[in-house]
């Protein structure tokens, strides 16, 4: 399946998918940049996982919904790529579930259904700049995912599953 962005239909700030993107594996250690340096803790997945659910995204940022060992779904935005910022070497998934955890929680099951692209993944002239448009891509997402095109994907059978 060759994921697609419909680009003649813009939902706020984003574009939305020709069909979600539903994935599901166990939060691995990624490389402790999101929480530490970037103030917003990401729940990773290895991208090398899911090239058949990714085949054909651009590298990005997106949005849509997730939930950690089947417990209440949020709203999230995430990362796709090998981020140019930090010139990795290889392609992850980099989800910011958009509620604060009192722990780290590696090992868990993230459900997640991706189901808008807002913008390409872009290198930036200083972390500060990053951070800043990382603040406006977690408002984006949360104001766009509140639109009924979207909204509507937030109750997913995908997400009420568990294995």
């Amino acid at each position: 399946m060759r994921v697609q962005v419909d680009l003649t239909r813009k939902i706020r700030n984003s574009f939305p998918l020709a069909s979600p993107v539903r994935i599901v594996g166990q939060v691995i250690k990624g490389y402790g940049r999101g929480s530490k340096l970037l103030g917003m803790p990401t729940a990773n997945l290895p991208a090398d996982d899911y090239k058949e659910e990714l085949q054909g995204m651009e590298m990005g940022v997106y949005i849509g919904y997730a939930n950690v060992d089947g417990g209440p779904i949020y709203k999230t935005v995430l990362g796709i790529g090998d981020n140019p910022q930090f010139k990795n070497k290889t392609k992850t998934i980099e989800p910011y579930l958009l509620h604060e955890f009192p722990e780290d929680f590696y090992g868990s099951e993230l459900r997640l259904v991706i189901v808008g692209f807002t913008r390409p993944y872009l290198s930036f002239s200083s972390i500060q700049e990053l951070k800043d448009t990382m603040h406006n891509d977690v408002k984006t997402g949360r104001e766009t995912l509140d639109d009924p095109e979207y909204e509507k994907y937030s109750n997913d059978p995908f997400l009420l599953k568990s294995e």
